[in-house]
This record gives C-alpha cells, structure tokens and sequence, in this order.
C-alpha cells in the first residue's frame, strides 16, 4: 500500500480526487483538528495539506494552493491518546488493518494518537490560498 493509498479507505472523496491526480501523503498533511465525540462514538480529523496550484490554474482567482479537510470516522474504538504537542506534521498512517476495522495513528515528539473505527468519510473540505509572510 503507497502513502497516498489511504484515500481509498475513505467515502465521499469526489471533492478530494477532484483536487490532486494522487492525494498526498498524510505525513504532508498538518494535522489541526480532533474532535473526540463520546456520544456518538466518533472522531473528526482536520487536516490542512499542500496543493499544485498548476492543477487548478485558470479556474480561480487567485489559485488555490491548500486544502482544508475534515475526516470522520464512526464507531470509534481502542482510542489511546499520549501527550500531544503543537499541531502540524506527525508522522500519520490510515489503513486496514486485518480484523477489517480502519486504523489511524498520528505520532510525533510528545504526541501520540491512535484508534480503531469502522468507517471513515470526507465531511467537509475547502480549497484556498495561503498567503506566506516570508
């Protein structure tokens, strides 16, 4: 399985195959947000990752050159969560893992996040451009 494969574990992923010929790496990604919901047994994952913006040029003004999106998965189990320090780039892995449940864990310096979830969908996304101060 490649880096990029982990967005065949995910449902709804037109808008985010419509914005890269293959996703990035979830390593590329920052991840921003997790929303724990006990209630309903879920956990929504934001993540914020680079985009070409030559795959989008001429179709806005200005280009798009990030993509914010939100992954939730439901029936979530096994959560285990060690620290966790400032967002950005961890070192993140989603895949099947042979009992059939869909895995993901996030791990960095001081941080580790980790759970077990039946299914995993694209719940929002939002294509923008970020502006550097360099």
């Amino acid at each position: 399985m490649s880096e990029s494969d982990w967005a065949s574990l995910v449902a709804n992923t037109y808008e985010l195959n419509s914005h890269w010929d293959t996703p990035p790496a979830l390593d590329a990604c920052d991840l921003f947000y997790v929303q724990m919901d006990e209630r309903h047994h879920s956990v929504t994952l934001g993540l914020d990752a680079p985009l070409d913006a030559e795959h989008h040029e001429g179709e806005q003004t200005p280009v798009p050159n990030s993509v914010e999106f939100y992954l939730q998965f439901t029936d979530v189990e096994r959560l285990r969560v060690k620290g966790w320090q400032a967002p950005g780039n961890k070192h993140a892995r989603l895949y099947r893992h042979a009992d059939g449940t869909i895995r993901f864990s996030a791990d960095s310096e001081g941080s580790h996040l980790e759970f077990a979830a039946s299914t995993c969908r694209l719940v929002e996304l939002r294509a923008r451009r970020v502006f550097s101060h360099d």
